[in-house]
């Protein structure tokens, strides 16, 4: 059976295809049967998973919010919208990090040419532009500082997709 496999490779894709197909629904019950009744095992089978397959893990995350972009921006304006407080508070915690990461040497106005001038390109190009912080504000293994020199400007997908977990000689 594995020689008539390995010399049929599209037959068996085709057999396994139709074999899914016929039992999906069967398959389906079974599965979340299983998952209801153990789903201790199930989640330490996911998490295993995605610490064996990280980089993957990391593409997929990254194309879903890509794919789905428009439909989490209007959750989180929905979500944003019922909690206005809450929204505010994450943006107090946010001015208060760039201020207590602020340096008394930083330039103002070095700052602020970064800021027009991604907006300027987002207007120009129709595509959202960040000011992204080079070395992250707030990181577990490092707090960069909020001046020009550590300020990059990144499209929208490009600094999402970042985070907080990469920076130039990483460790």
């Amino acid at each position: 059976m594995r020689k008539w496999n390995a010399n049929n490779p599209e037959k068996v894709r085709e057999n396994t295809a139709r074999q899914y197909a016929k039992n999906k629904a069967a398959d389906n019950a079974r599965s979340a049967a299983y998952s209801a009744a153990h789903p201790e095992k199930v989640r330490a089978y996911g998490a295993l998973y995605r610490a064996r397959h990280q980089e993957k893990e990391r593409v997929r995350n990254q194309n879903k919010r890509i794919k789905y972009a428009d439909k989490i921006r209007s959750t989180a304006q929905r979500y944003h919208a019922d909690r206005p407080g809450l929204k505010n508070l994450w943006d107090a915690k946010r001015r208060a990090q760039e201020k207590n990461a602020t340096p008394s040497w930083a330039k103002d106005s070095k700052i602020l040419e970064f800021y027009e001038t991604a907006q300027g390109l987002s207007m120009l190009l129709g595509e959202w532009y960040h000011v992204d912080h080079t070395v992250p504000l707030q990181s577990k293994l490092v707090c960069g500082l909020h001046c020009e020199a550590n300020l990059q400007i990144l499209t929208a997908t490009e600094n999402l997709s970042k985070s907080n977990k990469s920076w130039p000689d990483k460790p």
